[in-house]
């Protein structure tokens, strides 16, 4: 750009300037104020808008698909499945060897095991025998989840049921809990 050129577009705006009353000024201020609320609120929200409607065309898709492979799918359903799911499970003969990795987690987390209480459910519907394991557990909180995330990942078969805490003092680091797991095994019966 040559110098002639800038002074005029500078003789333009002051011109411009000159004539701007509060009243234009404020409009643009508006008008500057929408655009930005429009370009950093409205846009990603359209944006999202438009991402979730062609999820919901694709889902569409995937229920049509779905509906005709339905017949299929009650075929797929045998008892041969059944039987597999139930062979997962082991056998009720494995019960020590389960409480071995349970009390080994335990002592590798440092807690005291006191003698737990446990009970076996038969379940008349299925071929499942829950074993349930009641322990009173004492040691450190951190020490309570260490053990409770061990179990868990090394004992495919239990479930967490319930946990309850207790503190003697108010200062004490210990926890008297009580750890409620049951065991899924297969019933041999």
């Amino acid at each position: 750009m040559d110098m002639t050129s800038l002074r005029i577009a500078r003789w333009h705006m002051r011109r411009w300037m000159a004539r701007m009353t509060w009243s234009w000024l404020a409009a643009g201020g508006l008008l500057a104020f929408g655009a930005g609320f429009y370009l950093s609120m409205l846009g990603p929200v359209l944006d999202d808008l438009d991402a979730m409607n062609h999820r919901l065309l694709a889902l569409r898709e995937e229920a049509r698909s779905a509906e005709h492979a339905g017949t299929k799918l009650t075929q797929l359903a045998t008892p041969g499945q059944l039987v597999a799911f139930y062979k997962y499970f082991p056998s009720e003969r494995s019960i020590p060897d389960w409480i071995e990795k349970i009390s080994a987690a335990a002592a590798r987390n440092k807690l005291n095991l006191r003698q737990g209480e446990y009970q076996v459910i038969r379940d008349k519907n299925s071929k499942l025998l829950l074993y349930q394991v009641m322990l009173p557990v004492k040691g450190t909180y951190p020490n309570l989840r260490g053990f409770i995330d061990e179990v868990l990942t090394e004992v495919p078969i239990a479930s967490l049921d319930n946990v309850k805490f207790e503190r003697q003092k108010i200062g004490d680091e210990a926890l008297v809990s009580t750890v409620m797991l049951t065991l899924h095994l297969g019933s041999e019966s």
